[in-house]
């Protein structure tokens, strides 16, 4: 891991120095992408950005398009940072901003291995397919930690990206993510606490955590608000305090290992305890929804999926009185994620809307669900059905259709599955091997529906001739 580190430090002393001799009568330009990681990115570079006095503009952006990339090139801008994106589109963004200084700070696959030499790649796909070993954010953050040391604090804010990113293993970050973890919690900047994997922890208030478990069931407390009120009395643990129903986060350390200890007794047999606790990373000094590196994640995704970035980026530079909003934002987001998904179900029985196939599910949303929260739908409904592969496709308002695929077994490379038939319809791919997506023109969703069914259809047949 410190070879994989030392390689991306090179590559980020080379971009630093072409950084450092940019145009500095011109602002930086900055595009971000939507999702939590790269907002905690965005973030990261703002702050950067005002502590060195140096002038920015940024733009938070679903995904790079061609048009988007030729109004860029149109912008009396020198210097551009694509951050947590970018390596898709390295052949593009060559074509377009050829005359430009760009760096790339990412950590998707890159695709091609020539580009542009006004560009500056910094990318752990360059010498590791470990997917988990660092973030968009992480690598956002090595790099202005290397522009000037004092913004070693942001390194709480590249946990944030990875844990939106969901890369944790087991329950643990790796690679470098926790070498970060590490440098975080040694200068003061993050803390880590055993909490219970409980369904509404940091919402919901104790008791109520409690008596609706369905992890642990405990005789005369699950599902009796009564019973749970006195097993906490009995461990001795008051679920009331001075400002009404206490919360898990207001528990003293003592109160917390207690607590633990004793759901830990009636775990289901089944389960080893590990599977009923998990880290949570605490950002000292900040409200709960901010402090909690878990559930600020949460809500930067829910922030740029609704278009409210710019809440997001508050979030990260811990502007105050920003909480309320981000409350907000938050129950926004979940009523648009319950609504898709009761679209969906309605709509089980209509081939046009929802395609049952063999193995898999095509889910054809047009303009009923957002194009930005398809991911996440397509992502929920692989983990309620016995399909193997699921697409889900929804239209956003510039004439592009959103492509998101997922698998309910890693079996399959999905970026290497659907690259092939977006790139014959002219469209954009991008993401893992284990979630991706794309971007087509709408009018070619029919097409691109009968390419993937015969491709997965395929897959159907040499799964059965193997057995």
């Amino acid at each position: 891991m410190d070879k994989l580190l030392n390689l991306l430090q090179e590559k980020i002393g080379i971009a630093i120095n072409a950084f450092n001799n940019r145009d500095k009568s011109r602002p930086v330009r900055i595009i971000s992408h939507l999702d939590a990681d790269g907002i905690a990115s965005a973030g990261i570079l703002v702050k950067a950005m005002k502590r060195a006095n140096i002038r920015y503009v940024l733009t938070i952006v679903p995904q790079l398009t061609q048009e988007f990339l030729e109004k860029l090139s149109k912008e009396d801008y020198s210097t551009y940072i694509f951050s947590d994106l970018g390596s898709g589109m390295l052949q593009s963004i060559s074509n377009y901003l050829s005359d430009k200084l760009v760096i790339v700070l990412d950590h998707h696959e890159i695709p091609i291995k020539t580009y542009g030499e006004n560009i500056f790649l910094v990318n752990p796909q360059m010498f590791s397919n470990n997917y988990e070993s660092i973030s968009g954010a992480g690598v956002t953050y090595l790099f202005v930690k290397q522009l000037d040391n004092r913004n070693i604090d942001l390194s709480s804010l590249a946990i944030v990206g990875a844990l939106g990113d969901i890369q944790e293993v087991e329950g643990e970050l790796r690679g470098i993510n926790k070498l970060i973890l590490e440098e975080a919690v040694n200068n003061g900047y993050m803390k880590i606490e055993k909490s219970l994997k409980l369904v509404g922890i940091t919402t919901k208030y104790l008791h109520k955590v409690i008596e609706q478990s369905r992890d642990i069931f405990i005789e005369g407390v699950t599902g009796s608000e009564s019973g749970t009120i006195q097993f906490l009395q009995e461990i001795g643990i008051n679920p009331m305090g001075e400002n009404g129903w206490r919360m898990y986060h207001e528990l003293t350390k003592e109160e917390k290992d207690r607590l633990i200890t004793a759901l830990l007794m009636h775990k289901p047999k089944d389960k080893d305890y590990k599977d009923l606790l998990m880290n949570r990373y605490i950002i000292p000094n900040r409200p709960l929804i901010l402090g909690d590196a878990r559930d600020l994640a949460t809500a930067l995704n829910a922030c740029g999926r609704l278009g409210k970035a710019s809440i997001g980026i508050a979030a990260c530079l811990g502007v105050k009185g920003i909480e309320k909003k981000l409350v907000r934002v938050i129950r926004e987001y979940r009523q648009a994620i319950v609504n898709s998904l009761n679209w969906v179900k309605e709509n089980m029985n209509n081939p046009s809307s929802v395609l049952l196939g063999k193995g898999y599910m095509i889910i054809n949303a047009r303009e009923n669900i957002l194009s930005t929260i398809i991911g996440t739908i397509t992502s929920i409904i692989s983990r309620e059905y016995g399909y193997e592969i699921y697409i889900g496709m929804a239209r956003n308002s510039e004439g592009y259709t959103k492509i998101s695929i997922r698998q309910r077994d890693k079996k399959h490379n999905l970026r290497k599955l659907i690259e092939q038939p977006i790139i014959e319809l002219g469209g954009i791919s991008g993401g893992h091997a284990s979630a991706a997506g794309g971007l087509i023109k709408s009018d070619r969703e029919e097409i691109f529906i009968k390419k993937m069914r015969e491709i997965l259809e395929k897959i159907v047949i040499e799964q059965r001739m193997e057995i």
